[in-house]
C-alpha cells in the first residue's frame, strides 16, 4: 500500500483517508499509515493461523469436509458421503490399465481423446497433468491423505508439496475403491521405475537410459474388447 501511495504522492496527489482521519499531505502520514498497515498485517496473520489451526483440528478429529471432497470417479450421496460414479470410474480403471500396460502419459491423453472420453473438466482433450496426478490419487483404494500440500508462508502465499514441513491426516477405507491396492501400488513402482531424474542423498540428476514404451492402442483396445 505505501509504495502505492507514494506513486501517487509523487504525482502530486494526495490522498485523505476519512476513516483514519489521515492525509498524506501531512509529513507524519507515512509513519502513521506503517504503523496501521503492520497492525493490519499482523491481524491477517493470526486470522490466517486460527484458520490453520481450525483446519488442523476438524482433520485430527475426522471431521473435516476435505475427506469427502469427490474427485474424479466419485460422487457425493444425499447424506453427503463419496459413492462411485460407475461411468467415470471406468475411465478410471482404463486409465490405470493402460499404464500398467505400457502406457506413457501422452498415450493415455490420445486413448482417451480416441474413445471421446471428456476431461473432468469437459473439455475434449485431458491435461497429462490431470492423468498422472489421478495414477497416483490414493483416493482410487478407499483412501484419504489431507494436508498434501500447505501454504508455507502468509495470507496468498503458493501452495507446496507437504514434505514433512506439516502433519499430514490419513483415513483409510473410508469410501468405496475403484482400483485394488496391489494395482495401484504396482502403477507407483512402475512410475518410480519410468522417472527419469534419480537421487543420489542430496543430489539429483537425469538417467541416461529413458523409458521407451511398446504400447499399441489398437492391441490394447482389441484386448478390452475380448
Amino acid at each position: 500500500m505505501l509504495i502505492s501511495l507514494r506513486e501517487i504522492k509523487a504525482c502530486g496527489v494526495n490522498v485523505f483517508f476519512q476513516l483514519e482521519n489521515i492525509n498524506t499531505a501531512e509529513a507524519s502520514s507515512e509513519h502513521i499509515l506503517t504503523i496501521i498497515e503492520a497492525f493490519r498485517q499482523a491481524e491477517n496473520l493470526s486470522r490466517s493461523e486460527n484458520i490453520k489451526i481450525s483446519l488442523r483440528n476438524s482433520a485430527a478429529t475426522g471431521k473435516s469436509r476435505n475427506y469427502s471432497r469427490p474427485c474424479y470417479g466419485y460422487q457425493k450421496d444425499e447424506h453427503g458421503q463419496l459413492i462411485v460414479n460407475e461411468p467415470e470410474a471406468a475411465n478410471v480403471q482404463l486409465i490405470f490399465d493402460a499404464y500398467l500396460k505400457g502406457a506413457t502419459i501422452k498415450q493415455i491423453v490420445d486413448l482417451l481423446k480416441e474413445l471421446g472420453v471428456s476431461s473432468p473438466t469437459g473439455k475434449e482433450c485431458w491435461c497429462k497433468k490431470s492423468v498422472d496426478d489421478m495414477l497416483s490419487n490414493e483416493k482410487y483404494v478407499g483412501d484419504v491423505i489431507l494436508m498434501k500440500t500447505i501454504h508455507i508462508g502468509g495470507p496468498g502465499s503458493k501452495r507446496i508439496k507437504n514434505r514433512g514441513e506439516a502433519e499430514q491426516f490419513k483415513a483409510t477405507a473410508s469410501h468405496q475403491a475403484i482400483i485394488s491396492r496391489e494395482q495401484f501400488d504396482a502403477v507407483q513402482k512402475e512410475k518410480e521405475r519410468r522417472c527419469n531424474v534419480e537421487t543420489n542423498g542430496t543430489e539429483r540428476s537425469r538417467k541416461h537410459i529413458r523409458y521407451k514404451t511398446t504400447f499399441s492402442m489398437g492391441d490394447f483396445l482389441t484386448e478390452r474388447a475380448e
